[in-house]
């Protein structure tokens, strides 16, 4: 590369994994974890529900309480962004219990046995043709 902008491109972007796809230095894959973070955490600012019906209720969920030293937060995802899989229908039910598995979650944490751990508040926002009486778990 003896172009006067070749000190632009990170060199490891040019080649290709042994698995034939993507680069070396992938920065795909943070903008899209980054775009999924912001997209879960506005989702009740643009998908108002029947619970929001003021602006003390569209921003209570994103605003952290006092004393919170970790906010977590749990995705569940449908389809996967490499791989297209019929997407199977699922129970409210089902959708939160996905939320609350330690792979579903934002960070690692290791459970220790001997502090009782608790969840302060779970906000699920489901999508779609739901009846509200089917969100209790």
């Amino acid at each position: 590369m003896n172009s006067p902008y070749a000190k632009l491109y990170n060199q490891e972007n040019i080649y290709l994994s042994q698995s034939g796809g993507g680069a070396g230095n992938n920065w795909a894959v943070g903008y899209s974890q980054v775009s999924t973070i912001m997209s879960v955490s506005t989702t009740t600012l643009r998908y108002p529900s029947y619970m929001n019906n003021n602006l003390l209720g569209l921003v209570a969920p994103l605003i952290p309480t006092p004393r919170l030293h970790f906010l977590m937060t749990g995705y569940t995802p449908l389809t996967t962004e490499h791989e297209v899989q019929s997407v199977r229908k699922t129970t409210v039910l089902d959708v939160m219990r996905r939320l609350l598995q330690s792979k579903n979650m934002m960070v690692s944490i290791t459970h220790d046995r001997t502090v009782n751990h608790c969840y302060i508040s779970i906000l699920n926002i489901i999508q779609g043709e739901v009846d509200p009486t089917q969100v209790r778990l």
